[in-house]
């Protein structure tokens, strides 16, 4: 299983480290017994106590540094609300209040079977509020996630054409498209521009195919016309 080469292979082992640590902790404790054999057998219980507490205060000591580097990327992550690892397209620890307000919306008006285009990043969002259907959610639980993110950066890229837009909304099914700066930089990244993205007139850019629904601050929220 670790083996697969899958892009969710870690997920396939989640749990094994329960047993890993069982394990650990058995070979700490047949240690332990071995070091203090002679002792014990020679009524030596002092030293023996000595010994069986220096191996654990070792198991301890040996431990600390990789889950202090985990715990401090962890918090450094949290920190820049994940924006150290943008270049895998992890979801955002936390969102915006004007995101936040879009997945309320999302949540009381879509409706089951109804197809949402937004970026992967905040896509990884909606399944929990909303009963439709995210067209390119998190990347290792959305099906054939590579050509649905190509799809996504190509509708949100501002050097795509109409017909281009149009394609992926057909492709997509989509029925909402969100537009905010998430999906701004992820049509910034489809292309080798510099600086910070530019923001795309969306309705004009679809020849009036979008119409908009909802707004709050720089979230946009738009309902395709068919």
């Amino acid at each position: 299983v670790l083996a697969l080469p899958v892009s969710f292979q870690r997920k396939l082992v989640e749990g094994l480290h329960m047993p890993v640590a069982i394990l650990a902790g058995a070979g700490v404790a047949y240690l332990a017994q071995l070091l203090t054999r002679r002792a014990v057998a020679a009524g030596k219980f002092q030293v023996a106590r000595e010994r069986m507490a220096l191996v654990v205060v070792a198991a301890v000591v040996l431990s600390i540094p990789s889950n202090a580097l985990l715990v401090s990327q962890c918090l450094e992550h949290v920190r820049s609300n994940n924006e150290t690892l943008l270049h895998v397209l992890a979801p955002p620890v936390y969102l915006s209040a004007d995101y936040t307000g879009a997945l309320h919306w999302l949540g009381e008006q879509v409706l089951p079977g109804q197809v949402i285009l937004s970026s992967s990043l905040f896509g990884s969002y909606i399944p929990s509020a909303a009963k439709g259907q995210v067209y390119a959610g998190h990347w290792a639980e959305t099906l054939d996630f590579p050509r649905k993110l190509g799809h996504v950066r190509r509708f949100y890229s501002p050097q795509s054409r109409a017909d281009e837009r149009l394609a992926v909304l057909v492709a997509a099914g989509a029925d909402y498209v969100v537009y905010g700066p998430y999906e701004r930089m992820m049509g910034w990244l489809d292309g080798d521009m510099d600086g910070q993205p530019d923001a795309v007139d969306l309705i004009a850019a679809t020849g009036g195919v979008l119409h908009e629904v909802y707004a709050s601050g720089d979230v946009l929220i738009y309902r395709v016309g068919r």
